[in-house]
Order: structure tokens, then C-alpha cells, then sequence
């Protein structure tokens, strides 16, 4: 009869134990992050009037401007919650580029770029020289639209951004 009591004790201890045993939840989201895809290119805005009514070209936007692209993590891992943020900024040449972890079949990419302030050289039109010259500046906010796109691994995507 002890030796059923023992045998029932443990039996019920091993089963509790067992029951409370739960499988440990991931704590961070893994995927292979070494596959890529590359997006790049300039990012222009018009900071000098005189400039741009003489030769119809925008100016580098400033250097240091941030630019964020997202991926939602169940791109990468099926039911995954959340985004994944990338982060470049725009160089002093105007170019930006950034490698975006991705796999064969691709993955949908919303990229942003923070406005930004800038006290815009105004023109006015010079008749001596048939020229437009400096006036002044203005404070300007600039701002542009984002862009979304699909990349897949060793895509190049180029892509321009122009600031209003």
C-alpha cells in the first residue's frame, strides 16, 4: 500500500510538473538578416530661388536629413507583430542609400523622410544682367511624400526624392 501511495505521489508530481511547463516564447524576432536589397539615390530641394529660375536645377537637400524605411515583421517572419525600422540620412553630395534585409519572394517597403526647415535664398529678377539674383532669405518648411515599393534579394531600386 506504501509503495501505490509512492508511486501515485510521484506519478502525480512528474504530470504537474509536466502541465506547468510552457513553452518559452521567443524573445526577439530571427530571420536571416545577411540577404538584401539596395535602395538609393538623391534627395533635392529648391533652397535657392535664384538658382533654380536660372537653371531650372534643385540644390541637395541638407546633409544629415533622416530618412526611415519600414517593414512590417510578419514579412519576415509569419505572424510576427510589429514594424522593422531602417534608418539612413542623406550625405553632403545629396545621395542616400541603404540595404534592407529581405528573401526571394520580397518584402513591401514604406520609406519616409523627415521635413525639414530651411531659410530659402529668394530671387528677384536683375534687368541689367537678364538674370535672377539673391533677395533675401525666407523661412520654408519642406516636406515630401513617401514612397512604398517591393524588394526582393540583390534588387537595386533607385529612387529621387524632391522636397516641395
Amino acid at each position: 500500500m506504501k509503495k501505490s501511495l509512492l508511486f501515485l505521489s510521484l506519478f502525480v508530481a512528474v504530470l504537474v510538473t509536466l502541465n506547468s511547463c510552457k513553452k518559452a516564447a521567443p524573445t526577439a524576432m530571427e530571420f536571416d538578416k545577411s540577404q538584401t536589397a539596395n535602395i538609393n539615390g538623391y534627395v533635392k530641394a529648391k533652397l535657392d530661388v535664384a538658382t533654380y529660375n536660372n537653371t531650372g536645377e534643385y540644390q541637395n537637400a541638407p546633409s544629415g536629413t533622416k530618412i526611415f524605411v519600414t517593414v512590417a515583421n510578419n514579412q519576415y517572419v509569419s505572424g510576427a507583430q510589429g514594424y522593422a525600422v531602417y534608418e539612413t540620412t542623406v550625405g553632403s553630395d545629396g545621395r542616400y542609400s541603404l540595404d534592407i534585409p529581405t528573401d526571394i519572394d520580397g518584402v513591401y517597403i514604406e520609406v519616409e523622410l523627415v521635413d525639414f526647415e530651411y531659410n530659402q535664398i529668394q530671387a528677384k529678377y536683375d534687368g541689367v544682367t537678364g538674370e535672377y539674383v539673391a533677395d533675401g532669405t525666407e523661412r520654408k518648411v519642406y516636406n515630401v511624400s513617401s514612397w512604398s515599393t517591393n524588394i526582393s534579394v540583390g534588387n537595386v531600386k533607385i529612387h529621387d526624392f524632391y522636397y516641395n
